[in-house]
């Protein structure tokens, strides 16, 4: 699972938007990929955090170092067009909004 299945899951994950929704899912995946693997019958009255902690593993936890360890290589670059736009800051000296119509 965890050199074959949730690196490939996890592919591009330093870009993903995810909603509470996304989430969700990502954490059923999870979880399916964990009782199909250690054949754990739905029938057994097993929690999800029993299986986590014995697997030691959560895969929103690893997006999470990703998405971290992504953005400080970004903000690391002095001159990167992806910092501009992550930290929103533009030099020049014309305002924000629309332009005044005369």
């Amino acid at each position: 699972m965890r050199t074959l299945v949730f690196p490939i899951f996890l592919y591009g994950a330093e870009t993903w938007t995810v909603r509470l929704k996304d989430g969700r899912r990502i954490d059923e995946l999870e979880m399916w990929c964990w009782r199909r693997l250690l054949r754990i019958p739905w029938t057994a009255f097993r929690t999800t955090v029993s299986i986590l902690e014995e697997q030691k593993s959560k895969i929103g936890y690893r997006r999470q170092i990703r998405i971290l360890k992504f953005f400080g290589h970004i903000a690391s670059n002095k001159h990167s067009m992806e910092r501009l736009i992550v930290q929103g800051k533009v030099e020049g000296k014309r305002s924000r909004g629309r332009s005044p119509t005369h």
